[in-house]
């Protein structure tokens, strides 16, 4: 459907450099101009041919909120006798954007759905189908056999299903299914209804069936368990802030789930481990630079990705963000972006005199040149995009130097683990790892322990003898 209409919209452009009073009809319309005026058309088309515009819009009809973009830098046109030919030198030349408000949000950006590939047609078709249901929606309905107007979680769950594919579409199957497989015993509860008494049992029950059942498939860790009801509660959040059936969302549903946290595994390397990974790093590099002539002395980005993460603690996600403007060399500062992800403010993260000579040697890396972007860690396929992909490299690196259990979120747990026995201040720690609750940091605690042993040889050797003219 939509690769149809990218054709018509081609055609409709080629059709605006003939010498005609009328253009081809087509199942989207120009934005910022006139459907009933040629020449404001034919004007729009004619500076994006020539380049004064970079990108045309098209809204398409009969789908709210569905825009096809053509952007003029990955056209490639041919001009003829009063006449022009449209080919594409990327698939970035068309793309497809989404424009939709939830009821209860304030309007929301241009949202890219995809760019043209072959399965353009099946992702904008789910956009589609959830902006339909949405739609469908927008007019309360009391459900059969209540007397209000909020909705069982079995009904709710097709709205949320759509709210999830206008939001991020990759994640949305995986959200749907732990609800599905997990809490089909409260389908059947109105949304409102469910509180912490629901969850807790559900929780006691999978605990009692792993203990009870030799069986891998009841056996679930408090990290699974807690992904599964925290994917409950966002569902319920936003069910509560639907216009049509607002409702209170039960405190109790925060304060009285608890996970037992004290079984968790440390993932923070040990001194010899540590010692293990950077030399493994430093002879990677070493190896893949031999038969090459680089002015830096990493290979690539896997070697100052960890060694950033190691200085600072910061998730993968924050490090692949930094671009080079926002690292202070003079005051050693590095600003991090709030909004996605658990960062919601702007934030400072101090650098250490080694990561300042990490990085600027970083910089001197050939990929920087070639780069027309300000990312830390460009893409070395599409170099004007940032890295989003490192764990190829990074499985490579652990089968070749015997690391198969490392993963790159151990280096933040081992950051942690060494400020924490330097500073002996679990407060600290939380303000370096830029945790919201104190709670979440107590994984740390078991570092403030090494305090009993620094101050047991002085008490030793300062204490008076308890065993003076005993003759022991």
């Amino acid at each position: 459907m939509i690769n149809k209409i990218i054709i018509e919209v081609i055609r409709f452009l080629e059709a605006t450099q003939s010498q005609c009073d009328f253009l081809p009809q087509i199942n989207a319309t120009l934005t910022g101009a006139s459907t009933h005026a040629v020449s404001q058309v034919v004007e729009k088309v004619t500076h994006w041919l020539e380049g004064k515009r970079p990108m045309l819009e098209f809204k398409v009809k009969g789908v709210e909120g569905l825009y096809i973009r053509l952007n003029r830098s990955h056209f490639n046109v041919k001009f003829e006798y009063q006449t022009c030919k449209l080919g594409f030198n990327s698939e970035k030349a068309v793309s497809i954007y989404t424009r939709y408000r939830e009821r209860s949000r304030a309007p929301s950006r241009m949202k890219l759905v995809t760019y043209m590939s072959e399965n353009a047609d099946q992702l904008v078709e789910n956009v589609i189908r959830s902006i339909k249901i949405m739609q469908q929606e927008k007019k309360p309905k009391l459900i059969q056999g209540a007397t209000t107007n909020v909705p069982t979680l079995a009904e709710f769950l097709p709205t949320y299903e759509s709210l999830c594919n206008l939001e991020n579409p990759n994640t949305t199957t995986n959200k749907v299914n732990i609800i599905k497989n997990n809490f089909s015993y409260l389908k059947d509860y109105p949304i409102n209804k469910i509180g912490a008494a629901e969850l807790v049992e559900y929780l006691e029950q999978c605990r009692t069936t792993a203990k009870r059942v030799n069986d891998n498939r009841y056996k679930f860790s408090e990290s699974t368990l807690k992904n599964y009801v925290c994917t409950l509660r966002a569902l319920l959040k936003k069910a509560s802030k639907f216009n049509h059936h607002p409702f209170e969302l039960c405190p109790s549903l925060y304060g009285q789930v608890k996970f037992r946290t004290s079984k968790a595994k440390f993932r923070d390397l040990d001194e010899d481990s540590l010692r293990h990974l950077i030399a493994s790093l430093a002879h990677r590099d070493k190896k893949k630079l031999r038969h090459r002539q680089s002015a830096c002395r990493y290979a690539d980005h896997l070697t100052p990705l960890v060694l950033l993460g190691l200085s600072t603690g910061l998730r993968p996600m924050y490090s692949l963000n930094i671009k080079w403007n926002h690292i202070d060399f003079k005051r050693k500062k590095i600003m991090i972006l709030g909004g996605a992800g658990k960062i919601k403010e702007t934030k400072m993260v101090n650098m250490t005199s080694e990561l300042v000579k990490i990085l600027k040697e970083w910089k001197r890396h050939a990929i920087h040149s070639r780069s027309s972007t300000n990312w830390l860690f460009p893409s070395p396929v599409k170099r004007e995009e940032k890295l989003k992909y490192y764990k190829t490299a990074l499985n490579t690196f652990r089968k070749q130097y015997n690391l198969e259990n490392f993963v790159m979120y151990d280096v933040r747990h081992t950051f942690a683990t060494l400020y924490t026995e330097y500073f002996q201040d679990i407060y600290a720690t939380r303000d370096a790892l830029h945790h919201k609750n104190v709670q979440t940091t107590q994984r740390y605690a078991h570092a403030l322990e090494t305090t009993v042993t620094k101050g047991f040889q002085p008490f030793e050797e300062n204490k008076p003898s308890f065993v003076e003219g005993h003759g022991i």
